[in-house]
């Protein structure tokens, strides 16, 4: 009974120890793994080239039909936008209670 106990614990430590071992290897591998390649610019590239020919693209580009346009707007510090002031609420209950 004690010898089986002893067993089992041993390969509790073992399990814990393989699942320790196991994720240790699996964030130091991929860490190491051609990390500065994603971004490094080939041999003989010039940024002028690509500025030049962004730039061309940009001044000459109209917005057509059907183009898809991305608008965000933020605001400063949860400022509103719309009635800043609380206006129109307070010009809204003043017409109504003229009206009846």
């Amino acid at each position: 009974m004690k010898f089986a106990h002893q067993i089992r614990q041993r390969l509790e430590r073992a399990k814990l120890l393989f699942q320790l071992f196991l994720c240790i290897s699996i964030l130091a591998g991929c860490k190491a793994y051609k990390q500065d390649i994603m971004f490094k610019p080939d041999e003989g590239y010039e940024s002028e080239q690509l500025s030049q020919i962004i730039n061309e693209a940009e001044k000459n580009y109209v917005i057509q039909v059907n183009d898809l346009l991305n608008l965000n707007v933020f605001t400063n510090k949860g400022e509103r936008i719309i009635d800043p002031n609380f206006e129109l609420g307070v010009g809204q209950a003043g017409n109504q209670s003229s009206q009846n």
